[in-house]
């Protein structure tokens, strides 16, 4: 992903754009530098949420903005937690813990907000978007799911393919239930906006 953003930014001819790859929890960049820390389905997926928002808040300049999206929860979003169940149920695994880390992990919109303002963040602002997941079909739908979401992917893809089969077939069972009369599988989805400025500095 750097590579690719690097790579269009110079057939772009941008000059003023630099890539690289840093810990969001422990980032090596001088304080105050920015303007604007922007990250989109990021934070959820990291082991501290909290020192990476932390970090967010230290690198803005006063009158900066923080501005991020998550998933809401699981039931908000079954076009994911679906596919997640049954793979979880098809391996008789545990369920995840509250707070793991993972794409629903700050879906709940107090727990953001109170994250965002323990990282010492101010005039925090926490909304909700009702939208929607759309594909071609069902089955298009779990074709694409596999494509683009990166460890559940890799994780279905790992499975031997007997395995892979008997969870595909679950999830397409159940996906019928979004199934429109024009042929498209259209699922709910729900996401949480945030914004925020650094604070008061100590």
């Amino acid at each position: 992903m750097v590579e690719a953003v690097g790579g269009r930014a110079q057939r772009l001819g941008v000059p003023n754009v630099e890539t690289r790859l840093l810990d969001a929890q422990q980032l090596d960049l001088p304080d105050e530098g920015f303007d604007v820390v922007l990250c989109r389905f990021g934070y959820m997926l990291m082991a501290d949420p909290r020192a990476a928002l932390r970090e967010s808040a230290r690198v803005l300049r006063p009158g900066g903005k923080l501005v991020l999206i998550v998933w809401g929860t699981a039931e908000e979003n079954p076009w994911l937690s679906l596919v997640i169940d049954a793979l979880i149920d098809h391996l008789d695994a545990p369920r995840p813990e509250p707070g793991t880390p993972g794409p629903f992990s700050l879906g709940e919109a107090a727990r953001l907000r109170g994250l965002l303002e323990e990282a010492g963040l101010g005039d925090v602002e926490v909304a909700a978007v009702e939208t929607e997941q759309t594909y071609d079909s069902v089955a298009g739908w779990w074709d694409e799911l596999l494509e683009v979401s990166g460890p559940l992917a890799a994780m279905l893809k790992a499975l031997p393919a007997g395995d892979r089969e008997a969870i595909r077939a679950k999830v397409l069972s159940v996906g019928e239930a979004f199934a429109a009369e024009d042929g498209t599988a259209r699922f709910p989805a729900r996401v949480i906006g945030a914004t925020a400025g650094p604070g008061l500095r100590a």
